[in-house]
């Protein structure tokens, strides 16, 4: 942490605080003398320290007293962190995208910056503690409390979130990105350009805010809530269940039927064929029947045609003697 500093909290264990050249204009005001009020690092209530006014130059900032060192713990904050928490508890309504949590449109009912914990959570600080409301399951899920812890320059300290996790606290860590740093040095900073940019953060993290769920409790309320949907599953599905035992009863039967039919049916076809063989063996011995009587039938034809034949020619030689014998008596009658 730098020895030096552009802005300081005006006590020990309170959120207000003032810039090093808001105080150099309230000193011109009284002659340059020292002003009556009591400046504190930028650590967490409860781990500041104090520091003095100094104008060196020209240009004012604070300082550690008696030449102390800021030293650095959990609490150290820049001013990215402090402002991006202010416009958070700001906020009166937002939309938490939390990855594979889901997102969720939630209404802000109550919000504190740096709440400390219960003894359940080891007494650690909250960046921001957020009472809300919500549509989706998670305000239900969380009992409609999450704490943001803001992440910019120190991500969250593991021993933290397992404290975190322990008391059963929702925790939602948040990035400051570089589009949302305070954009100017803190050194030179002013009550405008920080009024200005948690105005700017406000405007923007009022439409949604990307967080990470490190602490992912369930309220009593959920838990039992998700009993009673587990218990109407498990009662449906044995619905279910027993609905397919019938089903499956049912195509039993179907099938045994079926089986049934189909012997029943190949008997029959059996049978059937065994008819077929015999007619067509029926058939067969017609037909050779039928070709036998032809052959002899046509046997019988060419004989009686060759016995016909013959008679004629025997005929036709008797008419031809008949006719030759009355020929000649008919001569001799006329002589």
């Amino acid at each position: 942490m730098s020895e030096t500093k552009g802005w300081a909290f005006l006590s020990e264990h309170g959120r207000e605080r003032i810039s090093a050249y808001k105080v150099k204009a309230l000193r011109k005001e009284i002659a340059g003398r020292r002003l009556d009020i009591q400046f504190w690092s930028i650590h967490r209530a409860g781990n500041r320290k104090r520091l003095k006014h100094v104008i060196k130059q020209g240009t004012p900032y604070f300082s550690y007293m008696n030449g102390q060192s800021g030293g650095g713990d959990e609490g150290g904050v820049s001013l990215s962190h402090l402002l991006y928490q202010e416009a958070i508890a700001q906020l009166p309504s937002t939309e938490l995208r939390l990855g594979k949590f889901g997102n969720h449109k939630v209404t802000i009912l109550a919000a504190e910056i740096e709440k400390r914990l219960g003894p359940s959570a080891g007494g650690r600080v909250a960046d921001v503690h957020l009472k809300f409301t919500s549509d989706t399951y998670l305000a239900k899920k969380w009992n409609g409390e999450v704490c943001i812890e803001v992440h910019h320059t120190h991500a969250v300290p593991g021993d933290k979130i397992l404290d975190l996790r322990r008391a059963k606290v929702a925790v939602v860590e948040v990035n400051v990105s570089k589009a949302f740093a305070f954009p100017y040095d803190e050194d030179v900073t002013t009550e405008e350009r920080e009024a200005k940019h948690v105005e700017f953060l406000v405007r923007n993290l009022g439409e949604f805010i990307l967080g990470t769920v490190l602490s992912d409790p369930s309220s009593a309320d959920f838990l039992q809530e998700q009993l009673v949907l587990t218990e109407q599953a498990l009662a449906e599905a044995n619905e279910h269940k027993v609905m397919q035992k019938k089903q499956i009863v049912a195509l039993t039967e179907a099938d045994q039927k079926h089986r049934e039919l189909n012997a029943s049916l190949a008997a029959r076809l059996r049978s059937a064929e065994s008819e077929v063989g015999s007619l067509k063996a029926a058939v067969n011995a017609a037909n050779q029947e039928k070709k036998s009587a032809v052959a002899q039938a046509k046997s019988n034809i060419e004989l009686l045609t060759d016995q016909l034949t013959l008679r004629t020619q025997v005929l036709v030689g008797v008419s031809a003697a008949t006719i030759l014998l009355l020929g000649i008596l008919i001569r001799h009658a006329m002589r």
